[in-house]
């Protein structure tokens, strides 16, 4: 109610298009993902020069993400009401090809389900429903920036038919066992120095993650250096991450770390 109020004194401002293609590797299950997102976002009380007000909207989009184990497709709603705060609401549906990763069954939550041990196992295609809630805190003191988000997610699956009851299923994208239906929490942290350059956008420090399955209690958390390399035109964004393992069921040892790229194209 409060943002309505607000909207509604502000001078009117033309809606302005949204678009963003990424292209991600990582050492996860799914191997590769590919994504589009594309929308609509309304400026709202923007102040040029507040570091508070400069960047506010309300936002909705499609997006769609392809990789080797499923195709997601979904709706999202963003409200920023503040440079510092970002709350992203969404629902998608995602179907699963039977490949890879997806979808393997389990009985006992606390099964094995590295590599070796997924490989040759039952699986099945199928499908799923999902909601999120994400927020997102962001703040930055001198050339030191912090960005905090949280992903909560609540997602149903619906295999076809196999000769194996579904009590439980390893996540392909999250890497958890989790139950049919229930909720994941998904926590990130980056620590970055924004390094002083001409031209580009740099910023390099620490990504932490942790996830978390509440209905079986399965988490995995990571930490290590990180990389941010953006064009000067702001369009192309480079991503680059080494995170070592600290609590995993997978793995053992903190090395050999998770290793991640991405690249993101902003319209």
């Amino acid at each position: 109610m409060l943002a309505c109020l607000l909207l509604a004194s502000q001078p009117a401002r033309a809606l302005e298009p949204v678009l963003d293609w990424t292209l991600s590797a990582a050492g996860f299950s799914a191997g590769a993902e590919t994504s589009i997102s594309a929308g609509l976002r309304q400026p709202l009380w923007d102040r040029e020069g507040s570091l508070l007000l400069d960047d506010t909207y309300v936002q909705a989009q499609g997006v769609v993400m392809v990789t080797p184990a499923f195709t997601r497709t979904g709706v999202e709603l963003a409200f920023q009401p503040a440079a510092v705060f970002e709350l992203r609401l969404g629902y998608g549906l995602v179907g699963y090809y039977g490949t890879f990763s997806a979808i393997l069954p389990y009985q006992d939550p606390t099964e094995d389900y590295d590599a070796e041990a997924r490989e040759g196992r039952d699986r099945t295609w199928g499908w799923s429903q999902r909601a999120s809630v994400q927020p997102t805190v962001r703040a930055k003191g001198g050339p030191i920036a912090f960005v905090g988000w949280t992903t909560a997610r609540w997602e149903e699956v619906h295999p076809a038919d196999f000769q194996e009851d579904l009590d439980y299923w390893y996540h392909p994208e999250l890497g958890l066992m989790v139950p049919p239906a229930g909720w994941t929490l998904d926590h990130n942290a980056l620590v970055l120095l924004d390094v002083p350059v001409d031209g580009p956008t740099v910023y390099a420090g620490v990504y932490g993650t942790a996830r978390q399955a509440l209905g079986t209690d399965d988490q995995s958390v990571r930490a290590g250096p990180a990389l941010i390399y953006t064009t000067p035109n702001q369009h192309w964004t480079f991503y680059g991450i080494v995170q070592a393992w600290i609590d995993s069921r997978t793995f053992d040892d903190p090395l050999p770390p998770y290793i991640a790229g991405r690249v993101q194209y902003s319209l």
